[in-house]
């Protein structure tokens, strides 16, 4: 029986109970402030115009919104290509 709340349960057996999801996303949060305290110290260097640069450091510069941009383009093309995909096999 997993134990519910917990990250691990999210990650390793795929719980998406609110207590799984909540400890997942407080996780998510505090590895990207722990990133983003290590870049203002200077031991961390962002890797500007990707899109983790944008998601996991917060950078919002002209590079990383271009790159988020483009990743969330190609995600999109990619659902709409195999919904299309999908309903023409059914």
């Amino acid at each position: 029986m997993p134990t519910h709340g917990r990250y691990t349960t999210y990650v390793n057996q795929k719980c998406r109970c609110k207590p799984c999801v909540k400890a997942n996303t407080v996780w998510c949060e505090n590895r990207r402030k722990e990133r983003i305290r290590l870049v203002e110290a200077g031991l961390l260097t962002i890797p500007h115009g990707t899109d983790g640069g944008y998601r996991n450091y917060a950078c919002r510069c002209a590079d990383c919104k271009r790159a988020h941009a483009d990743m969330r383009l190609a995600t999109l093309r990619r659902r709409r290509a195999r919904a299309l995909q999908q309903a023409s096999s059914a």
